[in-house]
């Protein structure tokens, strides 16, 4: 229970690239929309390419120390060059948080691959 009596909503960290591109700006639609019904506060940045580490990635490296309760990695934007093994160890470096990854399969995490406006709206 919060101070104020009420109970705690889930945090959800929305990890994505650029949300410039319109699949991306969808994805977090549908993302926005599904929190709402649940009851989840949803806390969305982009931060480029986790590769470039660019100053734009110091994003994520803020998010993971919001210590939020899960996260959904956009990998299909965020992870572009990385091996199956690198997004493995930056969702790991999300931990304890669960981490649900988007765009790419990766053993030992749940994953969801979505191809079409169906598929985003079932995420």
């Amino acid at each position: 229970m919060s101070r104020k009596g009420q109970a705690k909503h889930p945090r959800v960290g929305y990890l994505t690239s650029d949300l410039a591109v319109p699949f991306e700006r969808e994805l977090l639609t549908h993302a926005v929309k599904a929190a709402g019904e649940l009851g989840i506060e949803l806390v969305a940045t982009c931060g480029g390419w986790h590769r470039s580490r660019g100053p734009e990635t110091y994003a994520y490296d803020v998010m993971r120390r919001a210590r939020l309760d899960a996260y959904v990695l956009c990998a299909h934007t965020v992870c572009v060059g990385m091996t199956a093994d690198e997004i493995a160890d930056l969702a790991r470096s999300f931990a304890p948080a669960e981490v649900v990854i988007v765009g790419a399969e990766i053993p030992g995490f749940r994953c969801h691959t979505v191809s079409d406006r169906a598929g985003s709206a079932a995420l």
